[in-house]
């Protein structure tokens, strides 16, 4: 994951110079619900319940 922040950092600031800065904020933020409403489809984890801890 480390290696993915200045890559993204790099497309945004490109992104910024073709559309402009509020588009790139607003179809990011589009694709990150789009995203968590895919991930959060998965029965596995939608139903994931941490076990408890014992002392």
């Amino acid at each position: 994951m480390g290696i993915s922040e200045p890559i993204a950092a790099g497309t945004a600031g490109l992104l910024i110079e073709k559309i402009g800065a509020a588009d790139v904020f607003v179809w990011g933020g589009s694709m990150e619900m789009l995203v968590a409403l895919v991930v959060f489809s998965f029965p596995f984890i939608r139903n994931f319940k941490p076990e408890e801890k014992r002392s």
